[in-house]
């Protein structure tokens, strides 16, 4: 550029909106692994739970185990089923958010410091 501090020069300007450009792509990494631990939970929840009553409760299932895990969820209450969700999920929130930045994070590491040869 002229010079003129609009970015074009490779400058500080230039440089800000590189690192904004970064912090920016990370947020969204982050976010995106927070928001696919709500989903997995919120989808797997319920499942879980009546895993956990099952291997619980002192009983001998002599049905097959669907059907055993259906018998239950419908004997089961919702408020049981749900109990425990927002501690799972609000611990979810950052450790998937975290896990998808260091994964992606590595990933572009690694393609950075690949030689050439070897892509």
């Amino acid at each position: 550029g002229d010079g003129g501090g609009d970015g074009s020069d490779g400058g500080p300007v230039a440089e800000a909106r590189g690192i904004r450009h970064e912090v920016g792509e990370a947020a969204a990494v982050c976010l995106s692994g927070a928001g696919a631990g709500v989903i997995a939970w919120t989808v797997c929840y319920p499942i879980d739970s009546v895993k956990t009553i099952i291997q619980t409760e002192a009983h001998v299932a002599i049905n097959s185990p669907a059907t055993e895990w259906f018998r239950l969820l419908m004997a089961t209450s919702r408020d049981r089923l749900w109990r425990g969700y927002s501690a799972c999920v609000a611990r979810s929130i950052p450790l998937n958010g975290v896990t998808f930045f260091v994964y992606e994070y590595s990933l572009k590491m690694m393609r950075d410091n690949t030689p050439a040869a070897l892509s």
